[in-house]
This record gives C-alpha cells, sequence and structure tokens, in this order.
C-alpha cells in the first residue's frame, strides 16, 4: 500500500508545486489566480485531471459532492482560460520524473514512439479544421506520443493539428527537450524514417534507435540496392545538400532542402536537414524474414513480401538478428495503449472546442493514464485453477484510481478493487481489425451521472 500512497503523492506534490509558482503557464503573470477562489490552479487541475465523460454540469457536481456553492460551467470555462495547455505538459514531464519506474529490458529503457488521431469538436475557425468538399469539414489532432514500452507510461507527446501534422519533427522535438539519464532504445516505424532522424539519433547521448524501413523503390538507395534475403550489414552513406561535381563523383546522397534566398518552389520535395553537408553516416541493416507466400514469381525468396527491414544503431553482438527482430515485436504495445487511452480513460470524450482547452485535456488523460498504470502494476493477481492467467481491467482500474487520487477511497479499498475485477489473458487470439470512421462524441449526448 505503500507504494501507491508515493504514487498519489507524487502526483499531488506536483500540483502543488506547479500551483504555487504558475507564473509562466498563466497568461496574465502576477493576476491570474492570486485571489482565494472556490476553483483556485490546485483544485482546477484536480478537476480537469478526475474528468470523466459527463458534462462539465455533471463534472463540477461529482467533484463537489453537489454542493450548494459549487462553481458553475461558466466559471469554470473562465479559470481554465486563464492556464496555458503547457502547464499540464510540464506536469506530465516532473510526474514521471518523480515516479521510480524500474523496468528495463537487458538494461536499457526501451520506448516506441508512434502517432493517434484524436477527432474535436468541429470549429472552421481552429487549425485542426480539414475542409471536405461535399461536407461540413471536421476537426482533427495528431498525437505524438514517446511512450515506454517496459513500464507501459507515456514519457512525452506533441500534439499537432491534423493538417500541420509531421512525425518526424515531432520526434526531433521530443529527442531534443528530453534528457535520457539511462540508456535507452526507441523503436520506430516506418513513418519516422528519414536520414535527418537518424542523425539525430546519432547525436543524443545513450539513446539508440531501431526503425523499420520501406523495401520498394521508396526506400534508401543503399537498402534498394541490397539482396532480398537475410542479412546483417553496414551501408555508409555520405549526405549532401549540394550537387557539386565533387558531390557526383564520390556519389553523395543530395537532400534537397529549402533554400534560405531563394523562394521555395511549390513543385519540389524538400527534406529536412539539420546538420553539416557533406555528412557521413554509419547504419546498420537487418533484414528477416516473416512469411512464405510464393508472390509473382512463385519463389517465396524473392518475395519483398515475406521480409521485414529494419535500421539500427544498436551493436551487433549485443542485438544480434534474432532479437532485433523481437524487439521490433514489442512496438504492438502502443497501439493498444492508444485504445486504452481513448476509451478505458476517456480522451474521447472531451469537454472544449477551444484547442488550448483540449490540449489541457489530452495531457490531463496521459497523465491519469500514467497514475492508473503505475498503481495496476502492484495489483496481487491471485491464482487461479484453469488454462489462463489473469490482468487488471484497466477501465475499471482507472475508475478506482481516479476515485483515490480524489481521497474518496484509501489505498486498501483501491487495491482491493481493482484486484476483484480482472481479465484472462488468451494468448494467440485473433480478431478481425474493424475499420470504421470514428466522429466526435457531441456536448449533447453525454451520460448524465
Amino acid at each position: 500500500m505503500l507504494k501507491i500512497e508515493y504514487i498519489r503523492n507524487a502526483l499531488e506534490t506536483v500540483v502543488e508545486e506547479l500551483s504555487a509558482a504558475p507564473g509562466a503557464y498563466v497568461k496574465r503573470p502576477g493576476q491570474d489566480f492570486t485571489r482565494n477562489r472556490k476553483l483556485g490552479l490546485a483544485r482546477l487541475s484536480r478537476l480537469i485531471l478526475a474528468m470523466e465523460g459527463n458534462s462539465i454540469s455533471c463534472e463540477l457536481e461529482k467533484f463537489f459532492d453537489n454542493d450548494k456553492d459549487t462553481p458553475t460551467a461558466s466559471a469554470f470555462v473562465q479559470q481554465r482560460g486563464k492556464v496555458s495547455p503547457e502547464f499540464f505538459h510540464e506536469m506530465l514531464l516532473r510526474f514521471n520524473d518523480r515516479c521510480d519506474d524500474r523496468q528495463n529490458y537487458k538494461g536499457y529503457r526501451l520506448y516506441t514512439v508512434d502517432g493517434t488521431y484524436l477527432n474535436v469538436a468541429h470549429n472552421e475557425c481552429a487549425d485542426s479544421f480539414v475542409a471536405q468538399p461535399g461536407t461540413e469539414g471536421h476537426n482533427l489532432l495528431h498525437i505524438n506520443a514517446l511512450y515506454d514500452i517496459s513500464n507501459n507510461t507515456y514519457r512525452d507527446c506533441v500534439i499537432q493539428p491534423c493538417t500541420k501534422a509531421n512525425e518526424r519533427t515531432g520526434l526531433i522535438s521530443m529527442l531534443r527537450s528530453n534528457r535520457f539519464r539511462e540508456k535507452s532504445i526507441v523503436i520506430l516505424d516506418r513513418g519516422y524514417q528519414s536520414y535527418n532522424v537518424f542523425a539525430h539519433f546519432e547525436h543524443t547521448p545513450k539513446v539508440d534507435f531501431v526503425c523499420r524501413v520501406n523495401q520498394g523503390l521508396d526506400t534508401f538507395r543503399d537498402i534498394r540496392n541490397l539482396p532480398m534475403e537475410e542479412l546483417d550489414t553496414y551501408i555508409h552513406p555520405e549526405i549532401t545538400t549540394r550537387q557539386t561535381k565533387e558531390d557526383k563523383r564520390l556519389g553523395r546522397i543530395l537532400l534537397q532542402v529549402p533554400s534560405k534566398k531563394r523562394k521555395p518552389n511549390p513543385k519540389a520535395k524538400y527534406h529536412q536537414w539539420d546538420f553539416s553537408s557533406p555528412y557521413q553516416m554509419h547504419l546498420r541493416v537487418v533484414r528477416f524474414r516473416i512469411a512464405d507466400h510464393p508472390g509473382k514469381t512463385g519463389d517465396p525468396a524473392t518475395n519483398p513480401e515475406n521480409y521485414e527491414t529494419i535500421v539500427t544503431s544498436l551493436d551487433p553482438k549485443e542485438f544480434p538478428l534474432s532479437e532485433i527482430k523481437k524487439l521490433y515485436g514489442l512496438r504492438w504495445n502502443v497501439e493498444t495503449s492508444f485504445r486504452a487511452l481513448k476509451y478505458a480513460v476517456g480522451m474521447v470524450n472531451l469537454h472544449a472546442k477551444n484547442e488550448d482547452y483540449v490540449r489541457q485535456e489530452i495531457y490531463a488523460h496521459l497523465i491519469m493514464y500514467n497514475f492508473s498504470c503505475r498503481i495496476a502494476v502492484c495489483a496481487q493477481m491471485e491464482e487461479k485453477d484453469g488454462k489462463y492467467e489473469y490482468q487488471v481491467n484497466l477501465t475499471m482500474a482507472v475508475h478506482f484510481c481516479r476515485a483515490f487520487f480524489l481521497a474518496q477511497m484509501d489505498a486498501a479499498q483501491t487495491m482491493a478493487k481493482i484486484e476483484r475485477y480482472i481479465l484472462p489473458i488468451r494468448p494467440g487470439r485473433q480478431d478481425k481489425r474493424k475499420m470504421k470512421t470514428k466522429t466526435f462524441i457531441s456536448f449533447l449526448y453525454r451520460v448524465a451521472a
């Protein structure tokens, strides 16, 4: 019980610290949150962290235990309008720093970076608005998250409007802003493949990467020239942003970047490059077989669809081909975490049209996801007779963790409740993915209690 008390105290301490000195995170430093109000900054923060899927008025009544002087929805909106979303972003980072997440993989902290989209309320004035001919359009945000696979928590995230979403710049931003105190491995999917991203990893201390890359004509030149078979080798591309006779003679790879002197050509395909030119790279390429489909030629050994190709900075002695294959398979955990974040924690149930308020809630949901997962890890699974092992029902765990955070339940009650609601683990169970359009849940159709 002491551990989950420590986790709650860690979050409470961060809330109090930031609320006591909010100067960098409010619109009018020295004026906002200086008066003693019923919705002060600390209480406002706890309310936003604990919000579920109800309307704002229902959330307020529940938070203030139906007190006769419960603040109105209008008062809540006015108060939250004084706070920058970065207040909750900083809360996420500080909460992570205060918690001792010790799980690792062979001495490495294991991360993955991936993105997901979130439908938000229709607002034609917002950056996230996407116009569609014949429709009223829609609003969509892209969340690019750095996820700790071993500890099931979100380390950081970058939120971008769908119209300006760039996963690579989001990843670079997180590499620059985070200090990695331990040896770490970041696992990436094909959307992040670029020479610029790989060069940033080379300049980030203590961080290695594993990145799945394309295998067709749109992959890197040096990989395109490799035979279609299992392999583990090195390539040494030299990058240049110029095109001189010397560059051509030496076979350097040209990356066309926007000129500072000339107006960009709208038809040109520009690349991002943040380093000197020329720039020598040393990349390890690993290719392994995953299937035996005949393909067009009838020979499974030459069918590109039967292989996956990985670019990595890991040492082959410590991480041979078989280990790289296993590492990449762990990336899927972030996909299941997005589902839990949206539906178990309730990130799809937003309470605002204003994108700053939406960002507040996204960071708050990430914090509550981390809070709940850290507590759920402490649950003791009783051994049951049968063929299955059991895991915590995260949807119910989040509900009880919110009550624990608001001091509506003590540590013993919380753990007893979490341990009561469990689910069997069914290895190898499959269900066809059902792709369908997701829409924003209207403010008028929220649960009433």
